[in-house]
């Protein structure tokens, strides 16, 4: 069966422009099951440390689910913190994910992590932004990242089944983002 490998290589600044070679085994034990030549062309330019075109990627919760399901499969993204200890393995998977994504300048985000919104009959919705705040604050001031960038783009937190709720009361809820 074929499988797919992600192989990252960092080219230092001030790498000598021009050709390399090299090769890439994969190995089992001492053994290489595969080899691969590589053939490498390092041109004469740097990407600048400022970022003027932001690359967007969604993580999407049920794709994390199938892929960590030790990690998300009980957990609701409405309810993901920092605090509580069975959250711990859902969280730093995700801080490693948009990390990942940080280090190859792309943003990564997940639509359905947001606030826990209530909406009490009659009364403008009732949201609890503190979970999700201290969920992505991290991305969002760069604290998470070596390069101490932040993200520039998260959307505003759309709640499961808004569109269930009368046009003023989703205006609401968008006026408390």
């Amino acid at each position: 069966e074929a499988a797919r490998i992600w192989i990252d290589l960092h080219v230092p600044s001030g790498t000598t422009p021009g050709e390399y070679t090299a090769r890439c085994d994969l190995l089992d034990g001492r053994a290489p099951l595969a080899s691969v030549d590589l053939r490498l062309t390092v041109y004469d330019f740097g990407l600048p440390t400022e970022r003027h075109l932001q690359l967007l990627s969604p993580l999407d919760w049920s794709r994390l689910v199938q892929l960590y399901p030790d990690a998300f499969s009980t957990v609701r993204p409405t309810q993901l913190n920092r605090v509580e200890p069975r959250f711990t393995m859902a969280v730093r998977t995700l801080d490693k994910l948009v990390a990942l994504a940080e280090q190859n300048r792309c943003e990564a985000f997940v639509p359905q992590l947001g606030p826990t919104v209530k909406w009490p009959v009659g009364q403008l919705p009732d949201v609890d932004w503190e979970n999700f705040i201290a969920v992505i604050s991290p991305w969002m001031k760069g604290e998470a990242f070596a390069d101490r960038q932040p993200l520039g783009f998260w959307p505003i937190p759309r709640p499961e089944r808004l569109n269930r709720y009368d046009r003023q009361s989703q205006l609401d809820y968008y006026q408390n983002a």
